[in-house]
């Protein structure tokens, strides 16, 4: 599973909003979006968004939403329905850690299943709903987020066989530098430090 955000510093609400629904399957449309504190539909979203956004005070260098990704490595034994809906549980449960009071609008992309990737695309508001604040996650807690939705999923849907790769990265301190790794591949040799 991989989960990637991607901040944006304008209010680009109609470019991601046509993007996520240019991308999004049309058989699975109404059953796969996601509408979280969100009460308009189709074109009304953008709006909805756009007023949000409009309370919070304007600041040079500043987010104004998240565009996310949460990505699964698609089974070949489960079918494609039972898979997507088992990813918008997923997506769900992230945004109950991730932004339970900000805006999000979300939909499934399968375009790439043949290079093995089911995902979501989310737009998700910088600030939750009726805030004049922006929502700041540290880098630390964002990362314990993703961690925690790792465990959700392999604990919860082991049948999708994910496997743990953000809570099984090492965190040993003789882990290889880049360089240390490049000279190995040339010399074919071990380091001191090894």
């Amino acid at each position: 599973m991989i989960v990637k955000s991607m901040p944006r510093k304008s209010m680009s609400f109609g470019a991601l909003y046509n993007y996520i629904n240019k991308g999004a399957n049309n058989e699975l449309n109404q059953k796969s979006k996601i509408f979280h504190n969100v009460f308009s539909r189709r074109d009304e979203v953008v709006n909805e968004f756009t007023t949000n956004a409009s309370r919070l005070k304007k600041i040079k260098g500043a987010n104004y939403l998240y565009h996310e990704i949460i990505s699964i490595t698609p089974s070949k034994d489960i079918p494609l329905y039972e898979q997507i809906e088992k990813l918008r549980n997923i997506v769900k449960q992230y945004i109950q850690l991730r932004c339970n009071n900000c805006l999000v609008y979300g939909e499934v992309h399968t375009e790439n299943l043949e290079k093995n990737n089911l995902h979501y695309h989310l737009m998700i508001s910088a600030n939750e709903v009726d805030s004049t604040k922006r929502l700041s996650l540290k880098k630390r807690k964002f990362n314990n987020i993703k961690k925690d939705l790792e465990m959700y999923v392999v604990h919860n849907y082991p049948e999708l066989k994910q496997g743990e790769i953000i809570n099984n990265k090492s965190t040993d301190k003789a882990k290889k530098s880049d360089k240390e790794f490049q000279r190995d591949k040339r010399s074919n040799t071990k380091s001191q430090k090894e």
